[in-house]
């Protein structure tokens, strides 16, 4: 069984925008009556966690050095007084959040991660709970957060795998959640990455029939390998001209400017463009896309805590899970190299020792 902390953790931390991670060792925030200690043994790189240390979001000010990470997976070390859900040595997972008001109507009503509280959304990292205490991510020996939003890794689901789901997953199970894909329906995929190849997966076992669109026709193989009906290569008229009128539901895995119209031409009516990826832009959109077809615009910010721990559930039941490439902590900054020059087939994932 995994040892409880001493009140500290090693960790990789930012010191400064845009640098490198570098060890560094912090003090842990103290443990709560609700909180539950994880020794971390493995956690994901996030593409946001890129643009956090970059400063692409905001400068972070007071918050380095920055402990990255937000897919963490690990065993229970010590719980405090009020925790009756986990006990030492429980198989956990946390996501991009570590906490919210927990009494507003999103929280009460199960979506935390829309909460419109005075403490709204708290990040796992780089941001501040009430106490003041600035939250550090999985890119470290330990964690300690709010027992709400730790969630349950199924028996079945393996470490490596499964890690990325608790960000990836979930960001692209929601929409397809949301959009209430059921079999026989017409999903769209565009883009097959990180994120992507999660939904592919996903739509395909709701009873999706998928269609996988990318700019790439390298990748319709592994597109058609991971559960893809169709394939579309979005660069090609033709084929995009072909598929006009054919998908009742779009998720958009991507973070680019897309021609979004051309997009739009493939939904029916009554169809939904569900967006989950942050593109350095505005979406566009004619209003007579809308009026004329009644398409639907909307976007998912990654699922709540029991929204997680449902998708994690359906992961153990379809057999789903990431496909990862796996590095020890030591080398998080070849991974993150990796991630930046897009050469990872899917996520990597960090083994903490």
């Amino acid at each position: 069984m995994a040892q409880p902390s001493n009140g500290k953790s090693a960790a990789y931390a930012a010191y400064q925008k845009g640098e490198e991670v570098a060890p560094w060792e912090f003090d842990l925030n103290t443990l709560g009556d609700d909180d539950v200690e994880i020794k971390i043994t493995h956690s994901g790189i996030c593409h946001s966690d890129i643009h956090t240390i970059n400063g692409d979001w905001g400068e972070q000010a007071g918050f380095w050095p920055i402990v990255p990470g937000h897919e963490i997976l690990g065993l229970v070390t010590q719980v405090g007084s009020n925790v009756q859900k986990f006990k030492p040595g429980d198989r956990v997972g946390v996501g991009p959040q570590g906490f919210s008001c927990m009494s507003c109507g999103n929280c009460d009503g199960g979506r935390e991660n829309y909460c419109t509280g005075k403490v709204g959304f708290t990040g796992t990292y780089a941001a501040k709970l009430p106490c003041g205490y600035v939250t550090k991510g999985g890119y470290s020996a330990y964690n300690r957060t709010h027992q709400r939003f730790v969630c349950r890794i199924p028996e079945a689901l393996p470490n490596e795998g499964t890690a990325p789901l608790l960000c990836a997953g979930i960001t692209t199970y929601a929409p397809l959640k949301y959009a209430g894909v059921k079999p026989a329906m017409n999903v769209g995929v565009v883009g097959i990455g990180g994120l992507g190849h999660l939904a592919i997966q996903f739509a395909a076992a709701m009873g999706g029939n998928v269609t996988a669109i990318s700019t790439s026709a390298s990748k319709e193989a592994e597109a058609r390998s991971l559960g893809a009906h169709n394939f579309i290569v979005s660069k090609d008229p033709e084929q995009m001209k072909a598929a006009e009128n054919s998908l009742d539901v779009i998720v958009n895995t991507t973070s680019v400017e897309l021609p979004w119209n051309d997009y739009y031409k493939l939904l029916r009516h009554f169809g939904k463009f569900m967006q989950c990826g942050v593109p350095p832009c505005n979406i566009q959109v004619k209003p007579s896309d809308l009026i004329f077809k009644n398409i639907v615009l909307t976007g998912t910010l990654i699922g709540s805590p029991s929204e997680t721990e449902e998708m994690l559930e359906f992961c153990a039941k379809h057999n789903i899970v990431a496909k990862v490439e796996v590095l020890p902590l030591s080398e998080v900054n070849t991974g993150i190299k990796k991630v930046l020059e897009n050469s990872v087939r899917y996520r990597v994932v960090l083994v903490v020792p």
